[in-house]
């Protein structure tokens, strides 16, 4: 798929508060705000709110413990907070401190703009603090329940920040840091709504980001049903402004199916709302469509098909013909099981085993994959066909999608993976055309991300997979046309880099004819 970063971010700078003193931008302090004020419009300088304790659950911005109040000083312009006793007589000075400090660390200060503050023994007097002398809070601060709203907000900010940052971590710190999991599906439903009418790439990165917090436990499958039967109970409504509704929701729900992470059949109740309206299948159809489109492999997403019992005329109303919508939409792959597909040759299943072990990312992939190309023929190994495929798997394992630069290329990942390609190429120069074609293959088949190609192209230059000769032969070759233009052109400066180099002389042929001038 195809991002592009310069996009017009549009934010609401009366909902947002990301950095210290209001400034926008800032996550270095996740989702408390990086320290912000409260909205009583105060002028107090920073430098003294700066020495305040953070406080990630806004108690204080919601007290009326004023600035200076808790270290018992004055001399500051910020007098100390004063009540009434039972028989109407003010507190002095240290008795007010003293009570500050109850009501931060009980909680009480939530509730004192409504109620009269309690009153202090004299056992308590006696053992406050001395002028000048800062009090500690030794109890921590209980979690202040947040409200949907809140989580709305939170999420409307996090979110636009994280499609200039692709920091997919940071999403994950600020959603903790409200710390109230029974919100989280209000957080997957606002992710969503969000980006219904923004660019697919968008749709794209909130799933991604999605299926990333799944995978990492962050969000539990029921957290996302939840919030997904949501945003499918209003889809009817939504369809009045967002007429595509159905297409953009099976875009952000593919990157969250495509290796199983979320389970298709927990997709199909979620899609119930929209049975009765003949919109189930259009979802679901959408969602396989990019869930094929990252795997590579139809088969992979057939069998989650096959697994999850699920048919389409579950998804699609009575009157509606399963044959037609299913070849309309080409999902007729779904409907073969792999009894009745013919068995797959030797070849064939080390390729599918190969993926499966890419997928794992384990410390020990480079070994177990050499291990498994040993087991194939070398008739079959050096078949153009089994090189493509490698390749592709290969490269595709390296690349991150949903970025804000589009698909972007894991180099130092790339770098080690090669060692998989170099053992099969072997220097032979035919199949490290192959391995040209695949990687032309794989670009168009992601709509020609911004420089990946050159990334691969680069890159497997400087691992002696492909030579020079190889690159000037593909670049002249008829072979393979689908999508070879934009591929051209977005290596054209490194094609260009190529020629020019091999037209410098190297450092022995400088030698060797300095020293035939010399004799």
């Amino acid at each position: 798929m195809q991002v592009n970063s310069k996009y017009t971010k549009k934010t609401d700078a009366s909902e947002i508060s990301l950095g210290p003193g209001g400034r926008a931008g800032t996550w270095s302090r996740g989702a408390s705000g990086g320290g912000s004020r409260s909205g009583s419009g105060s002028n107090t300088p920073t430098s003294e709110l700066d020495q305040r304790p953070s406080n990630r659950f806004d108690a204080l911005s919601e007290s009326n413990v004023t600035p200076g109040s808790l270290d018992g000083r004055r001399g500051r312009g910020a007098p100390l907070r004063k009540g009434a006793s039972a028989g109407g007589r003010g507190r002095d000075d240290r008795s007010a401190a003293l009570r500050a400090v109850k009501d931060m660390t009980t909680g009480s200060g939530r509730s004192s703009r409504n109620q009269s503050p309690a009153r202090s023994s004299p056992s308590d007097i006696s053992s406050a603090p001395s002028s000048g002398t800062q009090t500690p809070v030794e109890k921590s601060l209980s979690p202040v329940p947040i409200s949907d709203e809140k989580m709305r907000k939170t999420t409307k900010s996090t979110i636009e920040e994280y499609f200039s940052t692709n920091d997919t971590k940071e999403v994950t710190l600020c959603i903790k840091e409200l710390n109230a999991p029974e919100l989280n599906p209000v957080f997957i439903e606002e992710s969503i709504a969000l980006v219904l009418e923004k660019k697919p790439e968008h749709r794209a990165m909130v799933g991604a980001l999605l299926h990333d917090m799944m995978r990492n436990s962050d969000l539990t499958v029921d957290h996302m049903c939840k919030g997904l039967t949501s945003i499918m109970e209003i889809a009817q409504d939504l369809a009045c402004d967002v007429p595509l509704i159905y297409k953009y929701l099976g875009e952000v729900i593919g990157p969250m199916v495509y290796d199983g992470t979320l389970p298709l059949n927990k997709v199909k109740d979620t899609l119930e709302p929209l049975v009765s309206l003949n919109k189930a299948g259009l979802v679901m159809a959408e969602a396989l469509s990019i869930a094929v489109k990252i795997s590579g492999k139809e088969e992979f997403i057939c069998e989650l098909w096959s697994q999850a019992n699920i048919t389409w005329n579950m998804l699609l109303n009575n009157d509606k013909n399963v044959e037609e919508f299913v070849k309309d939409k080409k999902m007729e792959f779904t409907m073969h099981t792999f009894t009745q597909a013919p068995p797959l040759s030797h070849a064939s299943q080390v390729q599918d085993e190969l993926r499966k072990i890419l997928a794992e990312n384990k410390e020990d992939t480079n070994n177990r994959i050499l291990t498994l190309l040993k087991t194939v023929s070398s008739e079959e190994r050096v078949s153009k066909e089994f090189i493509r495929n490698l390749t592709t798997s290969v490269c595709h394992s390296t690349i991150k999608d949903g970025t804000a630069k589009g698909c972007q290329c894991n180099i130092n990942l790339l770098k080690e993976r090669s060692k998989i390609l170099l053992f099969s190429v072997d220097g032979r120069k035919d199949l490290e055309l192959h391995v040209v074609y695949a990687l032309q293959q794989l670009v168009h088949d992601l709509n020609h991300p911004r420089e990946l190609l050159r990334v691969f192209f680069e890159e497997l230059y400087q691992s002696d997979i492909i030579s020079e000769g190889t690159f000037n032969t593909w670049e002249s070759s008829k072979e393979f046309p689908e999508g070879k233009g934009p591929a051209l052109s977005s290596v054209n400066q490194f094609l260009q880099w190529l020629k020019n180099a091999d037209e410098e002389p190297n450092e022995d042929e400088t030698v060797s004819q300095t020293s035939t001038n010399v004799v």
